[in-house]
């Protein structure tokens, strides 16, 4: 069992309260939560949110950008024809836009999209972005998941997020909003990959969010707009055997954001 270690940046109004809400907040690995209009910033477990993971599919959401900014994609909902090959997710067995492989996370898409894009152009846009090591040198089609070049700490992938949602990065406003867009959580869908017992909250609040998940490491991360403000966050969560669908992220997330009063 894993110690709590908290760390709070407060600055301007409301910050009264943030202290004792925090102390509500637990979670098993890395949590991040910024709060964009108090200027408050909650970590959960700082030493591990300075370990460096492969992003997983988490990645897909630099890599949509990229595609769209580059004119590999030009059309997010254009479908391109699956080739047959079998695949452990039936859902992975037909065409896909970039929108629904975003939303279902089909990695044979984006393979093809890293292919077009080219190791070159991907490294430019990986140091632009300052994304993790920004290390694409191994394969092109693998070199985010289990195994490849690519590695990623929490505050990273949290600093990443922050400039991509201020319109901050190398990229054209358009394409930001379209890939925001495009992370629209689907309840429905994400509330399948709770554990047993696990329930998506209630809550009018939108979140707009990617999972990731590979061997040793969980992801959720993304932005909460709703009655209680605006929000970015990570939450990772170090499993043991193989990728499951099930995202213990997912569901250590949602208890956090709860907790802290982001939903």
């Amino acid at each position: 069992m894993r110690a709590l270690s908290v760390f709070l940046v407060c600055a301007g109004l409301g910050c009264a309260s943030r202290p004792a809400a925090a102390a509500a907040v637990q979670h098993p690995g890395c949590f991040i939560l910024k709060d964009l209009e108090r200027g408050t910033e909650l970590r959960i477990h700082p030493e591990y949110c300075a370990e460096a993971t492969v992003p997983a599919s988490t990645f897909k959401v630099p890599h949509a950008l990229i595609a769209l900014q580059t004119g590999v994609v030009t059309d997010p909902t254009a479908e391109v024809a699956w080739d047959g090959t079998p695949m452990w997710n039936p859902e992975w067995q037909r065409p896909h836009s970039l929108a629904s492989a975003i939303r279902v996370s089909v990695v044979w898409f984006f393979q093809r999209t890293a292919v077009a894009i080219g190791r070159e152009r991907m490294q430019e846009f990986l140091t632009a972005f300052n994304y993790g090591n920004a290390d694409a040198s191994s394969e092109l089609t693998t070199f985010w998941l289990d195994g490849g070049s690519l590695r990623i700490t929490g505050d990273q992938q949290h600093d990443f997020l922050l400039r991509m949602f201020r319109r901050e990065l190398s990229i054209d406003a358009a394409h930001v909003d379209t890939v925001e867009r495009l992370m629209l959580s689907d309840e429905q869908m994400l509330a399948s990959r709770l554990p047993a017992g696990e329930k998506w909250p209630k809550t009018s609040a939108k979140i707009h969010a990617k999972t990731g998940t590979d061997r040793g490491v969980s992801w959720w991360v993304g932005r909460v707009t709703g009655p209680a403000g605006d929000f970015v966050f990570v939450s990772r969560v170090a499993t043991k055997g193989e990728p499951s669908r099930k995202s213990p992220a997912l569901a250590a997330g949602l208890r956090a954001l709860k907790r802290a009063g982001a939903l």
